[in-house]
């Protein structure tokens, strides 16, 4: 549904939305296997008709009766965290955590990453200088390259690509053991690593788990363009992993001691989206296209002589106005992109069909990116 409806509100730039939402091609998609691209975290253009529909289903067919089961969170101390770029191009990662409290996939769960459901792993980073970057793919799969657990004293997963960054992941290995440790050695840098970071978060996703980390300046060895090498990050330095950089500076501007919340009234009669030909109340008010994702996700409303509705606004900033306390965020897909309303404090997140709308960190994108066959939402680079 969603996928059609935004293509109506923005037909220049999301044209390629217009699917049937039976979704055949998702079908096939699901059927073959994910191109390289993909599985490195391509966020990709065939993904996006899940987040739609998923979204779809919340917001408007049984809003309140469809819930994604919520994320578990733990922060956890790490003993290092080394990025690294080379004049000739190559890439490195390397993390170790030695936190004992560290949320662990139970063997045979559906978050166990080899042979769960969905399965697989999800590294993400973010700087004060990137808070947004593409995230690492490590797909679900047992084998050479991919997963094998085994039960014993301490419960152990162990992923490896010995022919990393080529192959299914840029991710080289990652091996879990149950309340001793966590290593990761990629690679991939999982950031730009242009110039000075200032601080690193890093947050590691296995299924419906999410541990996560942060460097702060405190902890920081080496910090500039092509290195960053960090030690004993504490566990306190989040309070969940819901945002990787903790403690970034963030900017309020006050332009009055009273806060206007402006309410935009529906259009009186006419054709409905996209026409939005109907009438306003008041003479001075204009019919115009709105793409609301807490409640209708695409209608008409009135707006006042110099107000941007938050679909016409320009992408990625999106600046544009949302009735009340909504919040206009961008969303993305390969080839098209869209401005849209969400409610404050809620999270990009989800699999399939429980995908959620929700706010990016600034400049970061609302997408969906390709685990295997199984889509994940989340934030990625407008």
């Amino acid at each position: 549904m969603l996928v059609r409806l935004i293509a109506a509100a923005a037909p220049t730039r999301c044209r390629d939305f217009l699917v049937d939402t039976r979704a055949p091609r998702m079908r096939r998609i699901a059927g073959r296997r994910s191109s390289r691209s993909e599985i490195h975290g391509r966020w990709s253009h065939e993904a996006f008709p899940r987040l739609g529909i998923g979204i779809a289903v919340l917001a408007v067919i049984a809003p309140g009766l469809v819930t994604s089961a919520p994320a578990l969170d733990q922060p956890i101390s790490a003993v290092k965290l080394s990025l690294s770029r080379s004049s000739s191009g190559k890439e490195k990662l390397v993390f170790v955590s030695k936190d004992p409290a560290f949320l662990f996939p139970a063997l045979g769960s559906a978050d166990e990453p080899g042979t769960g459901s969905p399965g697989g792993a999800l590294l993400e980073l973010g700087s004060l200088a990137q808070p947004v970057a593409p995230a690492l793919v490590i797909p679900p799969g047992v084998g050479k390259p991919g997963w094998r657990s085994k039960d014993a004293k301490a419960d152990v997963h162990k992923y490896a690509n010995s022919d990393a960054p080529l192959g299914p992941s840029p991710v080289k290995a990652l091996t879990l053991k149950q309340g001793k440790s966590i290593k990761v050695v990629a690679k991939a840098a999982g950031l730009d690593l242009s110039g000075a970071q200032g601080a690193v978060g890093i947050r590691l996703v296995t299924g419906s788990l999410r541990n996560c980390a942060f460097f702060d300046a405190s902890t920081i060895r080496h910090d500039e363009a092509g290195r960053f090498d960090a030690r004993m990050a504490a566990a306190t330095a989040l309070v969940d992993c819901t945002v990787m950089v903790g403690g970034a500076p963030t900017t309020t501007t006050t332009t009055s001691s009273t806060t206007t919340t402006l309410v935009f009234a529906p259009c009186i009669g006419g054709a409905g989206s996209p026409a939005c030909d109907g009438s306003c109340a008041s003479q001075d008010e204009h019919c115009a296209q709105t793409l609301d994702l807490r409640t209708t996700v695409n209608g008409c409303s009135c707006y006042p002589p110099g107000v941007t509705p938050c679909v016409a606004s320009s992408y990625p900033t999106c600046g544009g106005a949302c009735s009340g306390d909504g919040v206009c965020q961008a969303f993305k897909v390969e080839g098209g992109t869209v401005c849209g309303c969400v409610a404050p404090g809620s999270v990009c997140r989800g699999i399939d069909f429980s995908c959620e709308a929700g706010v990016c960190p600034p400049g970061g994108a609302c997408t969906a990116i390709q685990v295997g066959t199984v889509t994940r939402c989340g934030c990625g680079p407008p």
